[in-house]
């Protein structure tokens, strides 16, 4: 018998059935309600930053425009300078068309003593040019010191005394700064000399053979032995010097012992000079206007084109008598051949053995 006023067992299962559905549904209305409040909350992130990126896009735009209407007024600005510069340049176009011609080069100077041209900006044998030593209570030319220089140099007998490898050099210093400045620029596969005496000459340009082309050859002629030369007139004044034809740099040399004018002498230096490219032919032998002028007609030949046919020691017209020595054979040469000139800008250094001697064959 169930007691009065009991439930049934199927009323309280229900009973309790429903009890768990009410707390399960308050569960779920808790739980959507709280992601509900969360997918708010993102959703008001969400618009707070899109609010954020459109005012970010609406500066960066603002900020484009600005430098673009920046950027407009300056190449109006420019505009207008490039218009400023154009017609300034214009109107200097325009003067100078209308300006005169400038005038002609000025005509070379001429040294009345010796007869010679000079190019209108030489510093060579201006005898105006003075130099001025307060502090020494003197005003001395230029022209004055090179030719006192030189009576000093060879009347003392200094050019005895220098030497080039250890042969004897007779190449006043200056000089010899000259030479290597001409053979290393024209750098020929042959030099004729005229005029060996001791050698040192040709030592000196077998040296800068040995630089720019080791198969370069010096063919140079004296009427006197080299190693006589050496024993007469070196060792006196210059006790160090060696022979030039014991030097290591002889080996480039070929000496000929005779008058290098005879007809086989000059057929020999005519097969010579048809077997090189670049000739320069050194006149240094006797120095008398008569041998110089012989040497230079029958030699000035084999110089090619570009190259030089140098004539020693024609300062000795104005340091001793005035005899008509080198210098006037080189002057009458250039005179009536127009394919040669004196090139006087090899005496750029003012003291100089050899002025009017620099002879370059043009073609």
């Amino acid at each position: 018998m169930r007691p009065s006023g009991a439930f049934p067992p199927f009323q309280v299962t229900l009973a309790l059935i429903l009890v768990l559905l009410l707390l399960w549904q308050n569960h779920t209305i808790r739980t959507l309600s709280a992601q509900v409040g969360h997918l708010d909350e993102q959703l008001r992130d969400v618009h707070s930053n899109s609010v954020a990126v459109e005012e970010k896009m609406a500066n960066r735009v603002l900020d484009i425009h600005q430098k673009m209407q920046s950027t407009d007024e300056n190449m109006k600005r420019a505009m207008i300078l490039l218009d400023q510069h154009s017609n300034d340049l214009k109107q200097a176009i325009s003067k100078m068309a209308q300006a005169p011609p400038p005038p002609p080069p000025p005509e070379p100077k001429q040294d009345t003593e010796l007869n010679i041209a000079i190019p209108p900006d030489s510093p060579v044998y201006d005898k105006t040019a003075v130099v001025d030593l307060p502090h020494c209570n003197l005003k001395v030319s230029m022209d004055a010191v090179s030719m006192a220089w030189y009576k000093y140099y060879n009347d003392r007998g200094l050019y005895k005394r220098t030497m080039w490898a250890g042969a004897q050099s007779l190449q006043p210093p200056l000089d010899a700064w000259i030479l290597q400045e001409i053979v290393f620029e024209v750098k020929p596969d042959l030099i004729i000399e005229i005029g060996t005496f001791t050698g040192g000459s040709a030592v000196f340009f077998s040296h800068m053979m040995e630089i720019y082309n080791t198969n370069a050859r010096i063919l140079t002629f004296d009427i006197r032995d080299v190693y006589q030369n050496y024993l007469s007139e070196t060792r006196g004044p210059c006790p160090k010097c060696i022979a030039a034809n014991e030097t290591s740099l002889w080996k480039r040399v070929d000496f000929v012992q005779g008058d290098a004018n005879t007809p086989e002498n000059r057929a020999l230096c005519r097969d010579r000079a048809s077997k090189a490219k670049t000739v320069l032919v050194n006149i240094d032998g006797q120095h008398l206007y008569e041998d110089i002028k012989r040497d230079i007609e029958n030699f000035h030949d084999f110089v090619t084109p570009g190259s030089y046919m140098i004539v020693q020691d024609t300062h000795l017209t104005r340091l001793y008598d005035h005899k008509p020595y080198a210098h006037k054979a080189c002057e009458e040469f250039i005179a009536t051949h127009p394919d040669w000139y004196m090139d006087r800008d090899r005496e750029y250094l003012v003291i100089s053995a050899h002025p009017m001697g620099f002879l370059k064959r043009l073609k």
